[in-house]
């Protein structure tokens, strides 16, 4: 299996919520769950550390990242470009199953599903990069939703329900979709971006002490 490969794995295993901020990877036992040699999982690992998302420590190993401050705003000033972007020039943007995904997301709510909210929230934002065609933009937000989701990890020790509002928000993009056409969509959209960073800095400030180090 190519290093590529794995570390695509690796990083939708991260976005799935498997890894906690923090955590060493036991290289022995995780070649062994993907069943790939040492050299490879190795390869795919550096992947995973040029992207932020792990850090390499001399003499103790590689560790999933935590987030910080400086990479965190940066993460969220590429999603303010790209998703509205996405919505405005995307060639087969699917109103349609973002309505879907947005009920079901209501539905997880109902049913006290929080990690499925969190996850279909996740899927929403993927569904309007893809529109683009690009599997370049579509690989970035991969490495982006991965960040994303260690950032929310620790959010959501302290606010369980944190993605809750959201699904409103998901939905006036759809009904601006709807309504009022994809310029106000992306208008919107930009907004709600630099508001989530907002609450998630704000947050993460609070109770997560390495956030600022």
């Amino acid at each position: 299996m190519l290093p590529l490969t794995v570390a695509d794995q690796l990083r939708q295993a991260i976005s799935d919520g498997e890894y906690e901020p923090g955590q060493r990877f036991n290289e022995v036992r995780l070649a062994a769950e993907l069943a790939v040699s040492r050299n490879t999982l190795r390869e795919s690992l550096s992947l995973l550390v040029s992207d932020g998302l792990c850090e390499r420590i001399p003499n103790r190993g590689v560790f999933l990242a935590t987030p910080s401050a400086a990479t965190l705003g940066d993460v969220f000033r590429a999603r303010a470009a790209i998703e509205p972007a996405a919505i405005l020039w995307g060639e087969d943007l699917p109103v349609d199953a973002l309505e879907d995904n947005v009920r079901a997301a209501r539905a997880a709510l109902d049913a006290g599903e929080l990690g499925d909210v969190g996850r279909l929230n996740q899927k929403f934002h993927l569904r309007i990069v893809a529109a683009t065609g690009s599997s370049t933009l579509e690989s970035t937000m991969s490495r982006i939703a991965a960040y994303m989701r260690l950032s929310f990890l620790t959010v959501i020790k302290h606010v369980p329900d944190f993605h809750a509002p959201y699904i409103d928000n998901n939905a006036a993009v759809v009904a601006a979709l709807r309504d009022n056409g994809r310029e106000d969509a992306a208008h919107l959209l930009h907004g709600q971006m630099l508001h989530t960073f907002d609450e998630v800095d704000a947050l993460l400030r609070e109770h997560d002490p390495a956030y600022l180090s």
